[in-house]
């Protein structure tokens, strides 16, 4: 999956942090209560929101939990908002109720990408 170079760079204005290309395998539930389970990948990633590629649908305002494991950091599970979707082109995600921990856990993530 790519996503155009132009639409990069205007979500790339309307950022407060810096966003890393990096593809790493999350978990995501879909839903509060009895959550859809089903795993996905980061297109990019930074220590406030991620573009998912996900394999169910979703709506702007859909609530998610996203789970990262990764060996350096352990696992960072998450409350995400879906703030963009694009056909073809995964789901742009806020990341919410962070503790500073998480916080600095996801930077680290993303430190690991292609900025």
């Amino acid at each position: 999956m790519s996503i155009p170079e132009y639409l990069l760079m205007m979500a790339e204005d309307r950022r407060q942090y810096r966003r890393s290309r990096i593809g790493l395998p999350v978990d995501i539930g879909l839903g509060r209560n009895t959550p859809v389970r089903y795993s996905g990948h980061t297109i990019d990633l930074s220590e406030r929101g991620a573009v998912l590629d996900v394999t169910q649908s979703c709506v702007n305002g859909d609530f998610l939990t996203v789970r990262f494991l990764y060996p350096t950091i352990g696992e960072v599970t998450c409350n995400a908002i879906v703030r963009r979707t694009a056909a073809k082109c995964g789901v742009g995600v806020e990341f919410v109720n962070l503790t500073d921990q998480d916080q600095q856990r996801l930077g680290a993530l993303a430190a690991l990408g292609i900025n």
